[in-house]
């Protein structure tokens, strides 16, 4: 009896220290998990701020060769992430940090849970991007266009991972309140980045393309001038309002949607005040980024890209969603248009519209609005039931969209269709 009760006590004694010894090993294993994701959104972001770069890069030096110091840091960020997920596809217990969710094997020996999944798909299209951008600069000899077939295929890619950060902080808010607030305001900083950069020249005024064409440094470059010079012939500017205000309620919904149905506020751990108005204050996050990297590029001599009429369309945009949903008793499509208006009266007014313009302007800010949320909801449904909408999305998104603005940038350079675009 007495060394069957010793026997228990030791059983007792060692099986706590195994379960301990367990635990601890879950709970490093768990912290080194946590450091590769809080990295990942690093080096995600850091992408998105070379892409910026880029754009202040095209914008006060003529085309060049495909290793100019923008790309570098860009595609820094993308084999730093591509690197991270290469780690992560070998680490175990995901699930204490996404909880619940779906393994798929993307590549031989590489399996991953469903929201880094999204994130490697987004860096292998970028990756892939970027080879046939340094083939297509080759061709060229640097003369390449900004909205070229490449460029706009690792925009995709760069749209796709944002998204999968979307799919991240969905899936990290109840648990990690660190990784939720990390990720978010890198996503609030990086994300549109990526998405205004489709619209480009839609949201520059004439008097800034006029500069560009005027520059002296940027008109010695034929390809770039011919660019500019057919903005102003097709009058593709902020100043028309027929595609202006749409193209930029478009890509700004895309972007503000998501991050509305996050519900930070309400995330287990989190309590910060400035969650209770998301849009307003991812979009403060965003214009205070973009202001300290212009003050920067700005003060090394560089022309940027600010105008002052983004930011406070964005502002009136975001305070109104966020007042107008915590005290207007109406479904959220309503209070998006609703927000919507005065914000594109404001974009517009800023812009010096004629009345009757802005009147086409509203409603195409205000059908753009719908349109964008509807585009968001089934890209976002697709990402988390991964069925046959999500190869659509992809299809649409890597495919369609990259070909279609490529032939439009050939028929704006070369005055004929071509498609697909070729060098």
């Amino acid at each position: 009896m007495k060394l069957s009760l010793c026997f228990s006590i030791i059983f007792i004694i060692h099986g706590r220290d195994l379960e301990e010894n367990l635990l601890r090993k879950e709970l490093v294993g768990t912290g080194f998990i946590n450091i590769i994701l809080i990295c990942l959104l690093i080096t995600s972001s850091i992408a998105g701020l070379g892409l910026y770069l880029d754009i202040v890069w095209h914008h006060n030096i003529p085309f060049e060769s495909f290793w100019s110091p923008a790309h570098i840091i860009l595609y820094s960020g993308v084999f730093g992430s591509a690197l991270l997920l290469l780690i992560a596809s070998r680490l175990e217990g995901w699930n204490y940090i996404f909880g619940s969710v779906r393994n798929i094997r993307f590549l031989p020996g590489l399996v991953y849970p469903q929201p880094l999944f999204i994130a490697a798909l987004g860096t292998l299209i970028v990756l892939i991007a970027g080879a046939i951008d340094e083939r297509w600069h080759s061709i060229l000899g640097g003369g390449e266009s900004a909205y070229s077939w490449p460029h706009n295929l690792a925009l995709s890619g760069g749209v796709i991972l944002g998204f999968a950060v979307v799919s991240i902080i969905n899936r990290v808010k109840t648990h990690h309140k660190s990784i939720t607030m990390i990720g978010w305001v890198l996503l609030s900083i990086s994300f549109p980045i990526v998405l205004y950069r489709y619209i480009g020249y839609l949201v520059l005024p004439y008097s800034y393309i006029e500069e560009l064409v005027k520059d002296p440094i940027l008109s010695s470059d034929d390809a770039w001038l011919e660019i500019t010079e057919n903005i102003l012939r097709y009058n593709v500017s902020a100043n028309n309002y027929i595609f202006s205000p749409f193209a930029f309620y478009l890509m700004t919904i895309i972007f503000l949607y998501p991050i509305s149905t996050l519900n930070l506020s309400s995330s287990h751990g989190i309590r910060y005040r400035v969650l209770e108005y998301p849009i307003l204050s991812s979009i403060l996050i965003y214009i205070g980024s973009r202001y300290l990297f212009d003050y920067i590029m700005f003060s090394m001599g560089y022309r940027v890209l600010w105008f002052t009429h983004i930011a406070a369309s964005l502002i009136i945009l975001g305070l109104l969603y966020d007042v107008s949903r915590r005290l207007l008793n109406i479904g959220d499509l309503y209070i998006w248009i609703f927000s919507v208006i005065p914000s594109s009266l404001i974009y517009m007014l800023m812009l010096g519209y004629e009345p009757a313009k802005m009147l086409f302007g509203v409603i195409g800010a205000i059908f753009a609005c719908i349109s964008s949320i509807y585009i968001t909801r089934y890209i976002l449904s697709s990402i988390e039931d991964l069925d046959e909408k999500f190869i659509v999305s992809i299809i649409v998104l890597v495919v369609i969209i990259p070909l279609v603005l490529g032939s439009v940038d050939s028929f704006l350079r070369y005055g004929v269709w071509v498609f697909p675009p070729t060098p």
